[in-house]
């Protein structure tokens, strides 16, 4: 089982065995929605992307596997018992599971794209490829042999992430076909309550510079 602090770095597709719906809570309460990142471009513009508690429900697909699970509630419906086996209840939940299993496995990845990912994708909208899915940005990289697409929606004022989107082997980039791009030259990741800076990575391209608090 992976811990909070392996979420910070985990760059694999890893085992479905190695996480738990817990685990994210945690790790979501205590890393994702206490800090903001603020990416530049080279085209000189900038935004500012953080997290919220529905926004995590709906990267991990549950309102499509369970859609009693409350989106305001999520965290604390997992503290009083809510399971990973419990989405897997009846046949109709179980196949439901099993097709959004990759993005459940792939939000462990989500910490170390936002760090990592230096192409945001813009979808015009609708997104390629799907039937009624809206972003205003993609956040693209592969994953072992997954397209891992996170997509991104203006909210009140910031870019909230709410879908994650996975390509398969066969055709990675399904979709972002045809968008065009906004390439990261530095993203400052900050403490939303102090506002007290956790890293700098400034990005090039031949070299990606950190300059972080964690590391010290």
């Amino acid at each position: 089982m992976l811990t909070t602090t392996d979420l910070l770095t985990c760059d694999s597709f890893i085992d479905i065995n190695d996480i738990s719906l817990q685990l994210y809570a945690d790790f979501s309460r205590s890393v994702l929605l206490k800090r903001q990142f603020h990416y530049y471009f080279t085209d000189d513009t900038d935004i500012i992307v953080t997290f919220e508690e529905y926004g995590i429900r709906h990267l991990l697909a549950i309102h499509h596997i369970d859609g009693s699970v409350s989106r305001d509630e999520f965290f604390s419906t997992i503290d009083t018992g809510l399971t990973l086996e419990d989405l897997k209840q009846t046949r109709a939940m179980r196949q439901r599971f099993k097709q959004y299993k990759p993005r459940i496995r792939l939000f462990s990845c989500i910490y170390n794209t936002l760090r990592c990912g230096r192409v945001f994708h813009c979808p015009n909208g609708k997104v390629v490829n799907t039937v009624e899915v809206y972003m205003d940005y993609i956040l693209y990289r592969e994953i072992d042999t997954k397209g891992f697409n996170i997509g991104m929606r203006y909210e009140n004022g910031r870019y909230v992430p709410l879908t994650i989107l996975v390509g398969k082997e066969i055709n990675k980039q399904k979709y972002i076909d045809g968008t065009s791009e906004k390439i990261v030259t530095r993203l400052i990741i900050s403490d939303i309550s102090t506002q007290e800076t956790i890293e700098t990575i400034t990005y090039s391209d031949d070299f990606i510079m950190s300059s972080s608090k964690e590391d010290r």
